[in-house]
């Protein structure tokens, strides 16, 4: 009897044991689950993440260059507007400007009408010009001082373009550029004693 009672024992014991060796193989097994879904929450929360930061980044880009290229594009075909006179096309702004300087037939009448650099150019006769440009809008040029510029290179020179119309200064005449200055004067007020000054800014 005693024996049975230890061999049921043992029995009862080995059952226990095995039952919590299952719980516990249970226990980690769940546990091993539970890790590896919320390592895989994770992961694919992080990737969800970048993807989301990505299609964000792509996005903003994507804005970005679509205003870039309707700036340019607006910029590159903004017309100078034209009108007629004297039977020609030439730019409003040069227009404007050679009623504010007398008419066409004072200044002997426009002879030609054509682009040098960025520049929309207006021959008046043979000695007078008007440059304009959006940014330096519309001068007058002209007689020793527009020969000066041209053989300093025109358009193309070191001074740039025309910034005012010619005008008068003690003993001589003055016209500004964008990066200086031609005088045409006198020491002594005669007329064979001009000579150009170039003043580079």
């Amino acid at each position: 009897m005693t024996f049975s009672l230890r061999t049921a024992s043992v029995v009862a014991l080995s059952a226990a044991t095995l039952t919590l060796g299952l719980t516990a193989c249970t226990t980690d097994d769940a546990d091993k689950e539970v890790t590896e879904t919320a390592t895989a929450t994770e992961t694919t929360g992080t990737t969800t993440a970048t993807a989301t930061d990505s299609a964000e980044t792509s996005a903003s880009e994507s804005v970005a260059t679509e205003t870039a290229t309707e700036t340019a594009t607006a910029t590159e075909t903004k017309a100078v507007e034209m009108v007629e006179l004297d039977g020609q096309q030439v730019p409003a702004d040069i227009a404007a400007k050679i009623e504010e300087l007398g008419g066409v037939e004072k200044l002997d009448g426009i002879s030609k009408v054509t682009k040098e650099g960025d520049a929309d150019v207006v021959y008046l006769g043979e000695h007078r010009r008007i440059y304009f440009t959006p940014e330096t809008g519309a001068h007058l040029i002209q007689g020793k001082i527009l020969e000066t510029w041209i053989e300093q290179g025109g358009v193309d020179s070191d001074l740039g373009l025309p910034t005012s119309d010619e005008k008068e200064i003690t003993n001589g005449w003055q016209s500004d550029f964008q990066k200086g200055q031609i005088t045409w004067t006198s020491a002594t007020g005669e007329i064979g004693d001009f000579q150009p000054t170039i003043v580079n800014n």
